[in-house]
């Protein structure tokens, strides 16, 4: 009779034959070139936070929480995200306005280009094609790959690909 021993070390799952991912290909990054914009709204925060030490004040302080609030979790989170992007739940109409300029103060762009960029994400995930994709590296899946313009022609066929029903809100 054989008697079964349970070993404290879990077994190791065999190691997988695919090959490492590697970065993707690299087209040019910014094909319709860098949106100074963009580049002056991000650099115009990035100096306000190194003046915010020797600005402080609780009011400002509280101020700059609630406001992050709002923007970041409201605009952004519940709205763009959530509303917008993966229809996660129906409202009335003047509140999905009221959502979308919130989520405009957050510096992100329009509900338009946002839920048609995290659309394309999501079905381009990590493979050629992804507007942010990790495999890219660090600074470009967080920060650069938003600095790129998009001209008119190349944004409005991205919106009616990605984000047809969005494209088609009042506001």
């Amino acid at each position: 009779m054989a008697v079964e021993t349970l070993s404290p070390v879990p077994e190791v799952a065999p190691q997988s034959s695919e090959p490492e991912p590697q970065p993707l290909p690299q087209p040019r990054r910014y094909p319709d070139g860098v949106s100074w914009a963009t580049v002056f709204w991000i650099g115009v925060l990035h100096l306000g936070a190194l003046a915010a030490p020797f600005t402080y004040s609780t009011a400002g302080l509280i101020t700059m929480l609630v406001l992050y609030w709002l923007t970041g979790g409201i605009g952004i989170c519940l709205g763009y995200h959530r509303l917008f992007s993966h229809r996660s739940f129906t409202t009335y109409k003047p509140i999905r306005a009221l959502i979308a300029i919130i989520g405009g103060l957050a510096g992100e762009g329009s509900a338009v280009h946002w839920t048609a960029n995290h659309r394309k994400h999501h079905a381009l995930s990590d493979h050629e094609g992804d507007p942010h994709s990790p495999r890219e590296g660090f600074l470009w899946s967080h920060t650069l790959w938003c600095l790129g313009a998009m001209n008119q022609e190349h944004r409005q066929a991205h919106h009616a690909r990605y984000a047809p029903d969005v494209s088609t809100e009042p506001f």
